[in-house]
């Protein structure tokens, strides 16, 4: 797997000494290396990889709650919860950007004060059993669009930001032209938290064997060299 990575002058004494500490162990699982991946921040619930990746059918990569004690592991993450909006101009040029389709432009129009010369329906056919939007289905006009996976994260990007930090999240309707995206996690929620195994951590009573161990269950810690 692959992560982000700032430059050689964004690396920190702490890392260097986890590097140095860890090197050249691996994790395995009967034997072989196992499939590892990992995300920012779960929200507290973890994905099954196969529900993201179908080929993937590792069970120590089973999703669950992720929680020490009674607290979820990356409750002090700033993506915990967060709340995003989006104005129907940014859902019609989204849609434009797609699928092609854009009614503000067929009409010629600034976006309307009332939507009700404009269908823009959102159903949510499929949720995972961690919550998150499997399947969403989205009527824009006469136009009919079924998204999944990151196809639903990609559609509520914003210039800033070329995903929607996560599908776990829920819909509101402040109003007529804006539509409220109320969301936890950031990442697809498979594997290790990051920010969970850094709470872990940080708290002092927590070894990285003991993390590894509750992120990937019935995997084994092997020094390859």
């Amino acid at each position: 797997v692959d992560q982000v990575y700032a430059g050689f002058d964004r690396h920190t004494e702490l890392a260097d000494r986890a590097i140095a500490e860890t090197r050249g162990i691996c994790i395995t699982y009967q034997g072989e290396l196992a499939d590892i991946f990992y995300h920012s921040t779960c929200g507290g619930r973890l994905e099954p990889a196969n529900r993201i990746w179908p080929s993937i059918n590792a069970p120590y990569l089973s999703g669950g709650i992720d929680a020490v004690s009674d607290t979820f592991s990356c409750s002090s993450s700033p993506f915990f919860r967060w709340r995003e909006i989006r104005t129907l101009a940014q859902l019609d040029s989204s849609f434009y950007s797609n699928y092609g389709r854009s009614l503000l432009q067929a009409r010629q129009m600034e976006p309307p004060a009332d939507t009700m010369y404009l269908q823009f329906d959102l159903r949510v056919k499929q949720r995972s059993g961690s919550g998150r939007i499997e399947q969403l289905e989205i009527t824009y006009g006469d136009t009919t669009v079924e998204l999944s996976s990151y196809e639903i994260r990609r559609f509520f990007a914003t210039d800033r930001e070329p995903y929607l930090r996560s599908t776990l999240f829920f819909f509101s309707q402040p109003d007529d032209t804006t539509l409220g995206i109320h969301g936890a996690g950031y990442g697809h929620g498979a594997g290790m938290c990051q920010y969970g195994a850094m709470n872990m951590s940080a708290a002092g009573s927590f070894r990285y064997y003991h993390i590894i161990s509750k992120y990937f269950p019935g995997t084994t810690l092997i020094k390859k060299y």
